[in-house]
Parts: C-alpha cells; sequence; structure tokens
C-alpha cells in the first residue's frame, strides 16, 4: 500500500532498482495494470510465408468403357509468426502464505523460477531493506511469520521482452494421389472406381521457449566473497546439484540479461505431426430412359460402396512433452486407426412434367448405411438418410420440401487426444463476487470444499487446465425439415426470389464444454458429489484452485 493505504505497484525500472509506480498503476489480483508497465506492443504478428503448390493432372481414353485417370497434388506452406515474449507469473499476495510451506521441501521458495531470494546477487542492498519489510509485514497478515526474513525473497511478474519474442517456425506439407477409372457400360449407365491417399505433415518449432528449471537455477543467483555472480546451486557446498553450464540471470532490469545466461534458459520447443487417409470409392449410376419413364422422365438411380480408413500421430520434442518448459505440455497422439465402411444409393422418380398445374412433380431420396469400427468410439452402424419433393404447378413458382438425417461420427482428435496442456479463462464461482450468482447450492457446495467465508480469489489471466478426447462418444445426429419456394415470375424478366423455413435439431453434440461452464455446473448442484466436480482438481489449503490444473480434465 502507498501512504494512503491505497493498492499500489512495486516495479523494478530499467536501471534494476526498485520503485513505487506513481503513474496511474492499477493493481488488478497479482498484476500491475497501467503505468510504466509493458504494453506487450514489442509482440507482433509478422507473417512470412512461401506457398507451392504443384497440380498433376492426366487421363486416356482406351474406349467409352474404360477410362482411365490420375490425379497428384502436392502443396507446402512455410510460414513464420512472431509472437508475444515469455512472460513470468508469480504468486498473488492472499497465495504466499500457502506458498510459504514450500520452504521444508528441496529448495525451499525458490523453487520457482519466479521466486527472487533477498540475496539475490543482483539486488540493490537498498532495495533489498525495503522489501524485507514490506515481505514481513505481509507474512505477518497472512499467517506465515514463521519464516525469518532472511530465508524470504518475493514473487515477480514480468513480460520478458528482452528476451526475444517467440516465434513459430511452421511447414506443413500435403500430398494428395487419385487414381480410378471411369467409363459406359450403356447409353445411360456409368461407373467409377477410384482409390484416394492423402498424408498432411506438420513440423512446427516454437523458439525462445524458457526451460523452467533453468530458468529458475539461473534466477536464484548469490554472490561470492570475492563479488562474482554465481547460480546458488553451484555455490552450496552441494555438488550432487551442481550446474557447470549454469549462468547468472539478472531479471531486475531491462536488457540485464546477457547473451551467455539466455542461451542457458532458452531452448526451441517442436510439435510434429501427421495425418494419413486412404478412400476407395466405387459407384453405378443409370436410368430407365432405354427400357421404361414415368409421366416426367426416366427413374434415375446410383448405387455404390466406400471404404475409408485415416491414421494420425502427432510427437513433441521430449523435454516440452515432460512440461518442462513455457510451452504448453502436450503428449503423444497415437490413436488407434478409424475404418469405416459404406453403401449408398440414391433414386430419383421423376413423377409428372410439362403438364397443367404440373409442371414438374419429382420425388427423390438417398440414404446411407455406415459401419464404423471401434476406432470411431461408440459409433457403430449408422445411417443417414433423406427425402425430397420438387413441385411446380406453373413456372413461374417452384415448392421444395426436404427431410434430411444426418450423422458426424466423433474424430480421431474427439476420441483418443491424451491429457495436454491449456489456459482458459474462467471465474471462480466460489468468489465472494460470485458466490451469491449461482444456484442456492452454490455457497454450501463452496464451504463444503473447503472454500472459506469471504473468500477474495486474486487469479485474473489465464488458469492452466487439462484437455483430452473421450474414447466413449456416440456420432451427432441431426434431423432437418426445409420447406420452401422459388418465384421467377415470367411478367418480371430476370427476377428470382426464395423463400425457405429451416427447422435443424441436433442430438449427442460434440464439443468441448467452456471451463466456465463446467465449474459452474460443479458447484450449482445439489451436491459436490457429481460428475462435473470431479473434473476440479484438488483446492490449496487456503481454499483457491490449484495453479498447475485447475480443472485437471476437460472431455
Amino acid at each position: 500500500c502507498d501512504a494512503a493505504g491505497n493498492d499500489a505497484a512495486l516495479r523494478f525500472g530499467p536501471d534494476g532498482r526498485l520503485f513505487r509506480e506513481a503513474n496511474g498503476a492499477l493493481l488488478d489480483g497479482s498484476f500491475a495494470v497501467g503505468g510504466t508497465g509493458s504494453t506487450l506492443g514489442d509482440g507482433s504478428l509478422i507473417p512470412d510465408i512461401d506457398r507451392i503448390n504443384v497440380n498433376l493432372l492426366a487421363r486416356y481414353d482406351i474406349s467409352d468403357a474404360v477410362r482411365p485417370y490420375f490425379e497428384a497434388k502436392f502443396a507446402q506452406i512455410k510460414a513464420l509468426g512472431q509472437g508475444t515474449p515469455t512472460f513470468f507469473n508469480g504468486l498473488s499476495p492472499s497465495t504466499i502464505s500457502a506458498a510459504a510451506g514450500l520452504a521444508g521441501s528441496p529448495g525451499g521458495l525458490n523453487s520457482s523460477p519466479f521466486f527472487v531470494s533477498f540475496d539475490n546477487a543482483f539486488l540493490d542492498p537498498a532495495d533489498r531493506a525495503t522489501l524485507q519489510q514490506l515481505q514481513t509485514n505481509l507474512l505477518t497478515v497472512f499467517g506465515a511469520g514463521g519464516l525469518g526474513p532472511a530465508s524470504q525473497g518475493f514473487f515477480i511478474n514480468r513480460n520478458n521482452s528482452d528476451f526475444g519474442t517467440r516465434n513459430d517456425s511452421l511447414e506443413r506439407n500435403t500430398y494428395r494421389v487419385v487414381a480410378g477409372v471411369e467409363g459406359d457400360l450403356g447409353t445411360s449407365t456409368k461407373y467409377d472406381l477410384s482409390f484416394t491417399y492423402g498424408r498432411f505433415e506438420s513440423s512446427l518449432k516454437a523458439e525462445n521457449q524458457i526451460i523452467y528449471e533453468n530458468t529458475r537455477n539461473a534466477v536464484d543467483s548469490v554472490r561470492l566473497p570475492s563479488g562474482q555472480a554465481v547460480c546458488r546451486i553451484n555455490a552450496d557446498g552441494n555438488a550432487a546439484n551442481d550446474d557447470p553450464a549454469c549462468v547468472p540471470l539478472n531479471i531486475l532490469g531491462f536488457g540485464a540479461p546477457n547473451q551467455a545466461a539466455l542461451d542457458y534458459i532458452l531452448v526451441d520447443s517442436t510439435l510434429d505431426d501427421w495425418a494419413e487417409q486412404i478412400d476407395v470409392l466405387g459407384y453405378i449410376s443409370s436410368d430407365s430412359s432405354s427400357f421404361f419413364e414415368l409421366p416426367g422422365g426416366p427413374i434415375a438411380a446410383v448405387v455404390g460402396a466406400e471404404y475409408r480408413r485415416e491414421t494420425a500421430y502427432s510427437e513433441p520434442d521430449a523435454l516440452s512433452a515432460t512440461g518442462a518448459t513455457f510451452f504448453n505440455s502436450f503428449s503423444v497422439f497415437d490413436p488407434p486407426a478409424l475404418e469405416v465402411v459404406e453403401a449408398f444409393g440414391e433414386l430419383s422418380l421423376p413423377l409428372l412434367a410439362d403438364l397443367p398445374f404440373a409442371e414438374e412433380l419429382t420425388v427423390s431420396g438417398a440414404a446411407r448405411y455406415s459401419d464404423y469400427n471401434s476406432g470411431a468410439g461408440n459409433t457403430g452402424g449408422v445411417w443417414a438418410y433423406n427425402a425430397n419433393v420438387i413441385y411446380s404447378p406453373i413456372t413461374d413458382i417452384t415448392f421444395r420440401a426436404n427431410y434430411s438425417r444426418a450423422v458426424r461420427s466423433p474424430t480421431l482428435s474427439d476420441l483418443w487426444a491424451p491429457d495436454s496442456q491449456n489456459f482458459l479463462f474462467f471465474d471462480d464461482p466460489c468468489d465472494v463476487d460470485f458466490i451469491d450468482q449461482g444456484s442456492v447450492n452454490r455457497e454450501a457446495n463452496c464451504r463444503a470444499d473447503g472454500v472459506p467465508v469471504g473468500f477474495d480469489d486474486l487469479v485474473t489471466g489465464n488458469r492452466a487446465v487439462t484437455q483430452s478426447g473421450t474414447p466413449t462418444l456416440d456420432a451427432e445426429t441431426s434431423d432437418s425439415y426445409t420447406v420452401g419456394a422459388i418465384f421467377e415470375p415470367s411478367f418480371l424478366p430476370g427476377f428470382a426470389a426464395s423463400v425457405d423455413y429451416y427447422n435443424i435439431e441436433v442430438e449427442n453434440v460434440i464439443s468441448f464444454p467452456s471451463g466456465q461452464a463446467i465449474i459452474n455446473l460443479c458447484y450449482d448442484a445439489p451436491t459436490i458429489d457429481n460428475d462435473f466436480c470431479d473434473l476440479v482438481a484438488p483446492r490449496n489449503t487456503d481454499g483457491s484452485l490449484a495453479s498447475d490444473s485447475a480443472l485437471r480434465r476437460i472431455p
């Protein structure tokens, strides 16, 4: 607090010295907003894109009955995007007391890369004295006075603009080959048989990601009696934790880190993906013109079959996969193959044409049966179908109606995506500002989950969550009805108007629920013994949400 008792931010200036922000900065939870702080304007998207597209189309007519064809495609995109730099997100004052429990763990409080000890090699003595007094007062207020000031320090928030921007270097390659044969089996019968293979590859290099352990080691620096700044791990008398490569990192000023220290803490993370699809399709189309016609014309029909197989794979670099870097933590994605065998048919019946009050009356329908393997979750065997009617009493107006049942099987990612880290914005419903904005059960459930009365959640940014697929998903299904008309009055040449009514209902919609929806449904239920609370990670002892993964799974 400043002299008047108002919240105020303490910053380290470019020279590494501490000062109290007096230029309009406001505290928003654990973040100082405004004043002399960063605008994040130093990280902006600068697209650099190179594209290559190559296509080959070929066919050869052996006869009307045999016409082989071939297609080949290659597409490549190389792109470079520049984003904002990494950042340190230190703990808020309300959770420092809980963090004090780290003092008994290996490394103590300085096991966090965002924690600066009072004996830091780059902290000015006068600033150290100021912060020690403030920290002593703060820890006393929050009940953590058991820690002596000499063993303490402070958590820091920092936009690492002087570490270099995070750049994404991306290469994507797409390959596609189609080989087939088509032909005429008679005056009104055609066939087509084709094989398609496609492969997509993506390679991402995410530059300038910090390595948390190395950053912690480099930030936690002390001075030897000679005055030389060294990493604490190399001066604590414990040879087991030494790292000769560690270079002290000065984060108390802009542009202070030297290149050797940056080389020690920064790494380029990678993520490599590929997906493949094989498709075999064959169909025969024909009409009855050679032997029979309805009053509106010949009956037309198509029958066919299709086989499709999809596979995918994704792998991060080994270091990032462990969550050891600023790059989100990803797991290897190696799902089982998705296979489906399908049979389909279409039929068109032109009942009437060119008659009084019946310029056209056509009824048509289509159906497809798809049999999915276990790689498609619980989809199994499903039907999709539709029926259509077109009626034109006169040339000026046409009425149309349609009913359709559509099916969407879940994708490999929907089903088999492994646990991966993400960050979402959502409010804690147990916070004092929101606890009365839910159901009548919310407050009781929050208390049952260990949240104290008057709890004030000071986290205002992204929260870490874990997302994953759900192997037991069913297919989406939808029923849609459409009724409409087309007006083309003969007395207004060139004019056409279309009016349609749609009614679409979808069941078993596949989507990631929002973090806010999950946590609200958890505490608004009759009790906390529910499926949604199973997705909320155990809270900290002070009632706050876990910082490493507030939601341990978003299915």
